[in-house]
């Protein structure tokens, strides 16, 4: 009798399991959203968190990395337009040879058709009253005479003033914004 009542039990367990109204088949439902509910309550609590009001202040070094790297893609991107007058604004007056810059840059621009620039940044300081940046830079510059683009490539070391706006005070090295001579390697950067 016993054996026949364990079968019974059975026969009546897998009754209710194909019905669906087992509680072992209650629990399992709950055991398989549980991984669910914590990444829903995850999801909340993170996005609660980033409607904060504070926000998060960026530190002054932050702030004068930044200006340097705007200043020297503002650069980077005025010399391949062409245009002088934003190009010569971000040097300061302290700038060796300004005033020769200044003259000889239309007939810098002149000498291409079209101009291309990558720059990648090596290294970079901050000081008081400026900051350095030095970077490896590779260029192409496209001539009315050659069918074949002149290529450059060299490092150079900016130095800029601080205040109010980092402005240009000094070009060491290979000189990203002048035409390379054809044949002629770049300058080794000066220490």
């Amino acid at each position: 009798m016993p054996y026949k009542l364990s079968v019974d039990c059975y026969k009546a367990k897998v009754a209710l399991d194909l019905a669906g109204k087992s509680p072992y088949n209650f629990f399992m439902i709950k055991k398989n959203m549980l991984p669910l509910l914590f990444l829903f309550s995850l999801l909340l609590f993170l996005s609660l968190q980033g409607c904060s009001s504070e926000q998060v202040k960026k530190s002054d070094s932050s702030n004068r990395i930044t200006a340097l790297r705007e200043t020297l893609e503002k650069m980077k991107k005025n010399y391949e337009s062409k245009d002088t007058e934003g190009f010569v604004s971000l040097f300061s007056p302290s700038f060796k040879d300004l005033a020769r810059m200044k003259s000889d840059l239309p007939a810098s621009f002149g000498q291409f058709k079209k101009a291309s620039l990558e720059f990648r940044i090596d290294h970079m300081e901050l000081e008081p009253s400026q900051g350095i940046i030095m970077i490896q830079w590779e260029g192409t510059w496209e001539t009315a005479g050659s069918a074949e683009p002149v290529r450059g490539s060299g490092t150079a070391l900016f130095k800029f003033s601080e205040a109010p706006a980092p402005l240009v005070i000094e070009i060491n090295g290979s000189n990203p914004f002048m035409l390379p001579v054809r044949g002629k390697t770049p300058d080794a950067p000066k220490n």
